[in-house]
Formats: structure tokens, sequence, C-alpha cells
């Protein structure tokens, strides 16, 4: 994830989900105020705002989730049915400057199937994150993140209902920058992001389980965006960018090399000049070169879009989309290239009550040595109502439908959810 935008976007600010609403937003605890409550700053120092911690804010929340999903290991045949409960516990202390910023979130999801239990999982995240303001036209972002994550099922590498959920920690960096004066803008990203997976656990003392170590690597990528604010909030761009995917064992379960550097050239345009229309939409190519001799290089268009319509004050239709390649281990694949379109719309029924409807589509493309080439459509919709109780309380419902069509046997698959969700926060 690039570093937040030092420009403000104002259409995303006044949407339905971002605008402020003085009456439901959580208020927090100020830091100095909860460290006195536990005894470790006396009364006076907070009654005299003279220590730093007067100028943080705490955020606790805890969501809980009840879904219920028809094929939880998203297959084409010999669907199973189960519900899963997940506790969403997170805490975030931010920083409350005029300028400069500094935050950290730490955060967890903890699931638990109902008859499925080798499916459960504990993620765990870590945030840290801040901004400088150098001058009025330089700022700078940083964000540090570690995380223990799971893989849902239904990827591109998904071992199968016989192996347990694969794990992996991922460090990740993000530093950025921009620039912007005299019409000119200047906004370089460098990310650099490592997995590393844990042994996978067989369920069947038959089967083998994959070699996760594998799929080790760490990924390497910068870009930097060079534009031209030709009329107010509007500005012409070219943004090339290069990723390196640097995995630590070169060669794969067949004997292929690994590694491969992805390169992409974008150009487009930024347009946010009011608080009903933000559009970031750039169009270009994408070249990727693999290490092993064997793997054809990859030419494809490429295309990367932000946009945020404000029909009215009650109403918001949210577009996002990209491509990009996935790396995958299955034999004989070089790499899988990824198209996908989001849409959202949000409607403010009252105050405290949102509606959305979010659709999706992907069409990946394995890249494959020999004929015939696997592709794969993907498309869904989820329907959901958001109900603000106050400051401190949320609670939601959602109903959706996701369906993967491929050409290749046994890869297809349809699944559907519904959702209860409830939130305290403070």
């Amino acid at each position: 994830m690039a570093p937040p935008d030092a420009r403000a976007q104002t259409a995303k600010d006044e949407s339905v989900k971002e605008r402020p609403r003085a009456e439901f937003d959580p208020l927090g605890i100020e830091l100095d105020e909860l460290l006195a409550g536990v005894g470790l700053l006396s009364r006076e120092a907070v009654e005299g705002k003279t220590t730093p911690f007067a100028s943080f804010n705490v955020l606790p929340k805890v969501n809980a989730v009840g879904r219920w999903e028809s094929n939880i290991f998203r297959v084409e045949s010999g669907s199973i049915t189960d519900r899963i409960g997940i506790i969403s516990p997170a805490v975030t202390i931010a920083s409350d400057w005029d300028n400069h910023s500094l935050s950290t979130t730490l955060s967890a999801d903890f699931g638990r199937w109902s008859r499925t239990t080798t499916e459960n999982y504990d993620d765990l995240h870590m945030t840290i994150g801040g901004g400088i303001d150098i001058t009025e036209s330089l700022k700078t972002t940083g964000i540090f993140r570690l995380e223990r994550l799971h893989e849902g099922r239904g990827g591109i590498d998904d071992p199968g209902s016989g192996v347990r959920p694969l794990t992996y920690l991922q460090p990740s960096m993000t530093l950025g920058a921009e620039y912007m004066a005299d019409a000119i803008l200047l906004k370089p990203t460098i990310d650099v992001t490592q997995f590393s997976y844990d042994s996978a656990v067989s369920l069947d003392p038959l089967t083998s389980p994959p070699d996760t170590k594998l799929r080790d690597r760490t990924d390497y990528k910068i870009k930097n965006r060079f534009g031209y604010e030709f009329q107010p909030g509007t500005i012409a761009f070219v943004e090339p960018g290069y990723l390196r995917r640097d995995f630590r064992r070169e060669r794969d379960r067949l004997g292929f090399l690994q590694d491969s550097s992805v390169y992409q050239v974008l150009t487009g345009l930024t347009w946010d000049v009011s608080s009903i229309t933000f559009i970031d939409f750039g169009v270009g190519l994408l070249h990727q070169k693999f290490d092993e001799p064997g793997f054809k290089s990859i030419t494809a268009p490429a295309f990367s879009l932000t946009g945020i319509w404000n029909a009215t004050e009650l109403v918001t239709l949210t577009a996002k989309g990209e491509s990009y390649t996935s790396d995958t281990t299955q034999g004989g694949v070089s790499s899988v290239l990824v198209n996908r379109l989001t849409l959202t719309l949000d409607y403010e029924v009252f105050d405290n009550l949102v509606a959305t409807w979010s659709g999706y589509g992907e069409m990946s493309t394995f890249e494959q040595q020999e004929p015939p080439q696997r592709q794969d459509l993907g498309y869904g919709t989820k329907l959901g109502l958001d109900y603000l109780i106050g400051r401190n309380f949320t609670t939601g419902v959602a109903v959706g439908w996701a369906t993967l069509d491929s050409n290749t046997f046994g890869r297809s698959w349809v699944n559907r959810t519904g959702e209860v969700r409830f939130g305290v926060r403070l």
C-alpha cells in the first residue's frame, strides 16, 4: 500500500463513508488521561498539559462478525457449508498535531469456525506510520508494518482442503515523498515487502504437504510520479515503476529460476477540483522479464483507476481498478496477469444508516509454457447495511455472492455469504 497523499482529496473527504459525523464519530481518549488513570502520570501533569502525551489520542475498538458461507473451501463440487465467528480488537494511538503526524495501530482477527475447526486462524497486525511536513511544498511519509497472516481459500496457490490454511509473516516498509510547487509534481515511493511462510501442515497422513519455503521472497518496488498541473486541481502525469521479486530459493520444485523483474509505465490524469468528483486514471504498458531463460517475457496493457463521484449529498459512487502480476508455484506457469475492477455505491438512508452495494470483476491469465492457457474470471456482489448507534456502537448486516469461472476442469466455484456485525468503539 502506498503512503497517503499529502494533497487532500476533497471528494473523498466529502463521500458518504468518509465525511465527519459530529454526533456519531468516536471521541477517543486523551493518552495523558489514560496514563494518569493507571497511575503512570500525575494529575497535576495532566491538568497542566505539560507532557508530550497530551497531544495523542487513543482510539480503541472491538468488532465482532458472525458469517455463514456456502462453500468454505471454494471447490467446484462437494462444497461444505459452515459458520464462522470473527473477533477483531484494535487500538490506535494517533497524534493531534497541526503539522506532522505520528500513529501506531495494534489489531488482530481471530476466526473460529463452528464445525471445520482446522480452518481457524489468528491474524496479528502492527503498524507504525507518520509524516513530516518539511515545507509547504515538500512532505514525506513512512509506514512500517509487521503482520502474521493466513491465506484464504480459493487463491492461486491454495493447497486444498487436505492442508491447513497457509500462514506467513509479512514485514513491510513504505517510504514516500511529495513535492508540489510551480505546477510541478514529484512523488517517489519505495516499498519493500517480505514473505516468510510457515511449514504447511497436512491433515491427511498419506498426503505430503507442499514445500511452502519455495514461496519465501522479498519484493522491492519503486515508482515515481512526474506531474504537471496545467489547471488548478488538474494534473497530467507519467509514472514509471519497477518491481523486483527476489526468492530465497533460487529455483522452484521443477528446477526453474524463480526471480523476475516487472517494469511498468503509466500516463494519465488526476482531477481533483471540487468536493463532488475525484479521478486518478492512468494507462500504459507492463513488462515482466524472468531470470529463467525458458520463460517468455510478458508484455501487456496496464491501467490504474481511483474514482469518487458524490452524485448527491446522499450518494457516493467509487471505482477502483488496477493491473498487476502475481507469482505462483504451479509447475510450468511463469506468472499470473490480473486485471481487477471494483465498484461501490453508498447511499445514506439516514445520518446513522448507510446502505452499500459493491461488485467486482477480475480476469486472471496464467502464463503457461505449454497450451492450453488457463484463464479465470472472478466476479461477485455484496449488499449491506451499516447502522451507527450513537458514538460508541455500530451494527450491520450483509449478504454476498462470489463466483470463479475457469476454463480448467475442477477450478470453478461459487460461494454465498450472509453476515451480522457488531462493534464497540470509544
